[in-house]
């Protein structure tokens, strides 16, 4: 009775503690610049899933850990985390970091902020990842608007991409690849890689694509590769293994003796005689591991990066060998990119091989 009753006090006295360190807040969240109330701010409790959103006038209430931190966001402003409080009252400050990115559109770079079309910018790093033999395969599910399915399971075979849907029914729907000021095709990919990549812009709509005339009606897709930056000579050792295999499959499938038997207590359909019979039970062939395999793929790549002020390079040696998993399926490639820029007074030269 004595230990029951330790345990109900102890318990009690963690639920009195856990209630003391929960604390109401009430605030309000305002813009710095003006001290406008900012609607539709996302308050969330750091590292959990609480959250709310402020009200109209600004305003918010929600329970929190008096050790916790609230982070502050919002679309257009940069975050901000504050310690709890009983009363917090919040400045966001306008942030202006995507509206100064640079964007890359084949011919020129342009602020963003100056730049009224529908772009979007991908992030390279995330495609850099990607163990794919065609790049464009990384594209899919990183930005809006464009839908990329695979054309086949041949590793290498360019993908299928559209930009805010087919536009013509007879004509091609294929957007337009622009590698450094270069037009290239999707049959090219096989022999890019994506490592090389800095940058990827998807330029979507008329305004941006208007550079390119027709050819750019079904969209384009803006590539800069990396280039060297001035400093002390870094070098970089990147590799990759994967392993791809069919989904399990769901069915229980007969062997040989199985089959046969159960072919023999239907009546013998094809008049085996008992002698064929027994050479069949002992059959047993498995079409799934002749046809298909464990296809293993690995990708390792070398670059060096480095120069002065004046001059800067950058140079890459890669290897893929990707297995199919359809025998005798496969993308084996090397490649080699060296990039050179030299600045000299008012000229500006270099190499892009």
């Amino acid at each position: 009775m004595r230990k029951l009753k330790w345990l109900l006090s102890t318990g009690l006295l963690f639920c009195v503690q856990f209630l003391w360190a929960q604390v109401q807040v009430t605030g309000s969240v305002t813009d710095q610049k003006d001290g406008t109330p900012i609607a539709g701010v996302t308050v969330t409790l750091k590292n959990s899933q609480t959250s709310t959103l402020t009200n109209a006038d600004g305003s918010f209430r929600m329970t929190a850990p008096a050790n916790g931190t609230l982070v502050f966001s919002s679309v257009g402003y940069q975050n901000a985390e504050r310690p709890v409080g009983s009363v917090m009252n919040v400045s966001l400050t306008a942030g202006e970091n995507a509206m100064t990115e640079v964007v890359v559109t084949g011919y020129t770079n342009i602020q963003r902020r100056k730049f009224a079309a529908a772009i979007t910018s991908v992030n390279a790093t995330e495609i850099r990842k990607q163990p794919f033999g065609s790049f464009d395969q990384a594209l899919q599910g990183q930005a809006s608007g464009v839908s990329v399915v695979a054309n086949s399971g041949q590793p290498g075979a360019n993908a299928v991409v559209r930009i805010r849907g087919n536009g013509s029914i007879n004509g091609s729907n294929v957007p337009l690849y622009i590698m450094d000021g270069i037009e290239i095709a999707a049959a090219d990919f096989a022999t890019l890689n994506q490592g090389d990549f800095e940058r990827v812009e998807i330029l979507k709509d008329a305004v941006a694509t208007g550079m390119y005339g027709s050819r750019g009606a079904n969209g384009v897709i803006v590539i800069s590769t990396r280039k060297g930056r001035s400093g002390q000579i870094q070098l970089n050792y990147d590799a990759q293994v994967g392993f791809s295999d069919l989904p399990k499959d769901r069915l229980e499938m007969m062997n040989s003796r199985q089959k046969i038997d159960y072919e023999m207590q239907r009546g013998n359909p094809y008049g085996w005689s008992d002698e064929e019979a027994d050479s069949l039970r002992n059959v047993n062939f498995n079409w799934r591991d002749a046809l298909f395999q464990t296809g293993v793929t690995h990708q390792h790549q070398l670059s060096a990066s480095g120069g002065s002020q004046t001059s800067r390079f950058y140079a890459s040696l890669s290897y893929m060998n990707q297995e199919g998993i359809v025998k005798t399926t496969g993308l084996k490639r090397y490649t080699a990119r060296i990039n050179v820029d030299n600045n000299i007074k008012n000229w500006r030269f270099g190499l892009n091989v």
